[in-house]
This record gives C-alpha cells, sequence and structure tokens, in this order.
C-alpha cells in the first residue's frame, strides 16, 4: 500500500492521514494539458463519505470512491524525487 520510500517519508513528516483524490482536468491558457491521474495530498476529506479507509500502519489513507483501481486490484502510494523536490504519488489505478 505504501513504499518504503514513502513510509519514510511520512515517518519523518509526521503525516498520519492522507487522501488520494480523484483526477481533475487541468487547461492551460496557451495550449491544452489534461491531468487525469490521482492526485495525494495531506490530510482528512472534508467529505469522508465519499471515500473509502484504509489503515497501513500509522497513516490512515482515504481513497475516493470514483477512482477505479487496476484490474489486478493492488495499488501503492510511492515517492517521487526529483532535485530534492518530493511528491507522493498513487499508482495502480486505470486511466479514464
Amino acid at each position: 500500500m505504501i513504499s518504503k520510500p514513502a513510509q519514510a517519508y511520512l515517518e519523518a513528516e509526521g503525516i498520519r492521514a492522507l487522501r488520494v483524490e480523484y483526477p481533475q482536468s487541468v487547461f492551460n491558457s496557451c495550449c491544452e494539458a489534461s491531468n487525469f491521474e490521482p492526485e495525494v495530498k495531506r490530510g482528512q476529506p472534508d467529505h469522508p463519505e465519499n471515500y473509502k479507509s484504509y489503515q497501513a500502519g500509522p497513516v490512515t489513507i482515504f481513497l475516493h470512491r470514483s477512482i477505479r483501481l487496476s484490474d489486478r486490484g493492488d495499488w501503492e502510494i510511492g515517492l517521487f524525487r526529483f532535485l530534492g523536490y518530493k511528491k507522493l504519488v498513487f499508482s495502480g489505478f486505470r486511466p479514464i
């Protein structure tokens, strides 16, 4: 459910709750760009009834009910790193 690098990051930051948001379309002013990947955010959702909750050690993960998981059913929260930038990412979903 949570990769080892992501788990270490969550522990270092003291994060106890994550929510995986349904993908939103994003448009630029000059050309069209879309973001169809679920977004991992810190904290609990405002409307928990729209989420399924999972416990991964000390971390509660709230997964939006509209996210379609892969046929295998396995998903993971990982850590993307680039030049000191760190971002939690979600894998194991089916694109729209």
